[in-house]
């Protein structure tokens, strides 16, 4: 089968060549078979190189143009109807050595790697110029920016024509007003309970606090008054005190009254 088949050429002619070549080749996949053969009117060799796939042949191919003991070597797919050879050809001349390669070349994987990269730069670069190109001369780029604007354009336009129509921008600024105006009376009432409801929280405080302080001057006097005597100004100032304790009660629970009374029991609700 001729797509499993490659041909080698531009191969110097070193010593044990097959073998080099079989090694080169050989990650690419399995080889049946390989022949080594004279360059007509040259002094290089040229390979038969027969695959156990077509896929490994098809990666062969991907290494031409990649250096090989001292050459670049031209790997290209065998032509339809191609012959594969049954042996060598017969070559007298003398191996030759590879020439001392300057620098360390790529070979194998690497050098496929590094050939494909090539490669599909400069297809990258091929095809954003061959792009660059057609948009000049068709005016691609120009055509979609103008299509574009108009579009935006058309599409104000309509929703200029739609919101004249139902008046959808004053509907909404109308609504955010409503809103805000919502919100800000609810802050209000929130800020006014909150101040009458701390009157209340201060009052209860300052009516239990008043009581307490009443209370215990007035024991305190009465045992004062017990232990010293019956002296009638000490009977006087403690009904004296007694009575502001009173009268001090009375004023403290109409504050809370009031208050009260004027505080609402349940917070408000609006629409």
């Amino acid at each position: 089968m001729s797509e499993a088949v490659v041909i080698v050429e531009n191969l110097t002619r070193v010593e044990k060549l097959a073998d080099k070549l079989k090694e080169f080749l050989n990650f690419c996949g399995p080889i049946s078979k390989l022949t080594i053969h004279k360059s007509e009117g040259k002094e290089t060799n040229y390979a038969v190189v027969t695959f156990t796939s077509g896929s490994a042949a098809r990666t062969a191919i991907l290494m031409n143009n990649t250096p090989f003991e001292g050459s670049t070597v031209t790997v290209k797919a065998a032509p339809a109807g191609f012959v594969v050879p049954e042996a060598d050809d017969e070559d007298q001349r003398p191996p030759v050595a590879a020439p001392v390669e300057t620098a360390s070349p790529l070979s194998g994987p690497e050098a496929i790697f590094e050939l494909v990269l090539k490669q599909g730069a400069e297809l990258t670069n091929a095809a954003l110029e061959q792009a660059k190109a057609l948009d000049q001369q068709h005016q691609i780029s120009a055509t979609i920016g103008a299509l574009t604007e108009q579009a935006v354009q058309q599409a104000q336009a309509k929703f200029t024509e739609i919101d004249n129509e139902l008046h959808i921008t004053t509907k909404v600024t109308e609504l955010t007003q409503q809103i805000e105006g919502t919100v800000s009376a609810i802050t209000e009432q929130a800020t006014a309970l909150e101040q009458q409801y701390k009157i209340k929280e201060t009052a209860d405080g300052v009516f239990a606090a008043t009581g307490v302080a009443l209370t215990g001057l007035a024991t305190e006097a009465t045992k004062i008054a017990e232990q010293i005597s019956e002296d009638p100004k000490v009977k006087e100032g403690i009904a004296a005190l007694d009575a502001f304790s009173k009268e001090a009660e009375q004023t403290v629970a109409q504050a809370v009254g009031a208050a009260m009374a004027a505080a609402p029991t349940t917070a408000p609700t609006t629409q």
